[in-house]
């Protein structure tokens, strides 16, 4: 009759192995070495870094940004087309496009309300609502910012108006992760707006980020 302690032996390292390999397998699945991501130092009026940018991107790849212009140069009711962009690029469509402008008006939290849209609370001096479901942030802040010399007997625009939108496909997080990373990125952007346009009025704006509820879209 056969030894029932070395046939035990046997299954136990039967299991060992299996298992060994079975955890083998998943650390393959998950972990890929050959996986990287590289990500733009600078982005966006270097407003922006890769911590901001990490969000919206995939596991495999290379992003790139580009820009249009500075924000030295404030648009004016003159140049009502006129605006200034910035757009971060992967796998060959854009995760990230900044634009921005001025415009007459701020933004209504009643007619926002009306279409269904989400306010934020982006400080004292800076109104924001994030536009469902096409995922689109826009914050909108007052600035009274100098005209040039050229241009200084010709109406100005009183706000500033920042617009925030991607692909949420792309990234390796959730929808709502990315919708938060708008938000973040949107008062870093206003922060460099009031600083390099400059607005000679005090603007004041959030500590932080609002929470941006998450979406109610599948």
């Amino acid at each position: 009759m056969p030894s029932t302690g070395r046939g035990t032996r046997r299954r136990l390292w039967a299991g060992i192995v299996a298992t060994v390999l079975v955890a083998a397998g998943v650390t393959t699945f998950w972990w890929k070495p050959w996986q990287s991501v590289v990500l733009p130092q600078s982005a966006c009026w270097s407003a922006l870094g890769p911590d901001d940018l990490r969000p919206l991107v995939g596991t495999n790849g290379t992003a790139v940004a580009y820009s249009g212009g500075g924000l030295e140069t404030p648009m004016t009711a003159a140049d009502p087309d006129m605006k200034d962009w910035c757009t971060v690029r992967w796998a060959g469509g854009p995760v990230l496009d900044v634009n921005v402008n001025t415009t007459p008006n701020g933004i209504s939290k009643a007619e926002d309300q009306a279409r269904g849209w989400r306010t934020l609370d982006f400080g004292p001096d800076a109104q924001g609502r994030f536009e469902d479901p096409n995922d689109i942030l826009v914050v909108v802040l007052r600035c009274d910012y100098p005209l040039p010399a050229d241009k200084a007997d010709e109406p100005a625009d009183p706000y500033v108006l920042i617009n925030i939108d991607g692909d949420p496909k792309e990234s390796q997080y959730s929808r709502t992760r990315v919708r938060q990373a708008y938000a973040d990125i949107a008062l870093k952007i206003a922060r460099t707006a009031v600083t390099q346009y400059p607005c000679t009025n005090s603007v004041h704006l959030a500590d932080k980020a609002p929470t941006v509820p998450p979406t109610t879209e599948s």
